[in-house]
């Protein structure tokens, strides 16, 4: 029963820095900077509730910092043509490199921030982080599948021509589809730093290009991505509790760091090339 709960809390960050991802990708803007931006969040969701002293604002303000950032940048590297790849990947060193810059700012650290301001009860704030969570998984499934606004990101990605034909805005929804992204990525970075009671270093761990791999081998599929993230946090669940099993305590560490990720090559082999 504890490994089923760990796994449905786990599920949560990958779906949701997934569903940013399939609405970026979907845009044909593929968000490379998720994996920086759940970093940044995970730090300003941290520095934010030491400074105001209340959780929820914090993560408020950490969501709009973020896509306002993300938004502005969106803008402007559209309006000057610049190659969105490249462009994105660079965003994703800036973020990466100015939660090291602000973390030795205004803690005079790079390590591990805590702060008894930041400090929750690990069974309630995983519940509660995983039940909103879903909640906005379930919103964000229905807003890309059900509604003319989903639909539109979805042309924008393979067919422009159509919604310039309609007189509808596909520069909006390419910096949109980024706002999502960076939403995303923000909403997983504050439930992974409020899961631990503290901000690490590097605390995305690859959750970004996770939910990077699995839009690609969903093939942008709504259900397939829903699937993929839960096997990647099966893999994810099991290679935390793995060791308390009898017999496998002495399991290798770093066999156990990189099942995750095995997890996903295996996923890559087998999932059928054809549509």
């Amino acid at each position: 029963m504890n490994f089923l709960i760990a796994f449905i809390a786990a599920s949560v960050p990958l779906l949701i820095a997934s569903y940013g991802a399939l609405v970026s990708e979907d845009c044909g803007r593929m968000a490379v900077f998720m994996e920086g931006v759940i970093t940044f969040a995970g730090f300003l969701t941290y520095s934010l509730c030491v400074f105001t002293g209340n959780i929820i604002i914090a993560v408020i303000l950490c969501a709009a910092i973020t896509v306002s950032v993300i938004t502005i940048l969106s803008i402007i590297i559209e309006k000057i043509q610049l190659n969105p790849f490249i462009a994105s990947l660079a965003m994703n060193l800036f973020f990466n490199a100015i939660v090291s810059f602000l973390s030795v700012k205004f803690f005079a650290t790079r390590g591990v921030l805590t702060d008894s301001t930041f400090s929750f009860n690990p069974v309630s704030s995983r519940i509660w982080t995983t039940v909103a969570g879903f909640a906005f998984v379930i919103i964000a499934y229905i807003f890309l599948n059900c509604t003319k606004a989903g639909l539109y990101f979805k042309i924008t990605g393979n067919d422009q021509k159509v919604l310039k034909a309609r007189s509808i805005n596909v520069l909006f929804y390419r910096i949109a589809s980024w706002s999502i992204a960076a939403l995303c990525a923000s909403l997983a970075g504050s439930i992974l730093a409020i899961r631990l009671s503290s901000f690490v270093p590097g605390l995305a761990s690859g959750l970004g290009w996770i939910s990077l791999a699995i839009v690609f081998l969903g093939k942008k599929k709504s259900s397939v991505v829903i699937g993929g993230s839960f096997v990647l946090a099966l893999a994810q669940t099991a290679s935390a509790n793995i060791q308390n099993i009898r017999g496998l305590e002495n399991f290798p560490s770093a066999v156990l760091i990189g099942l995750p990720y095995l997890a996903a090559l295996v996923f890559i082999l087998l999932y059928p090339k054809k549509d």
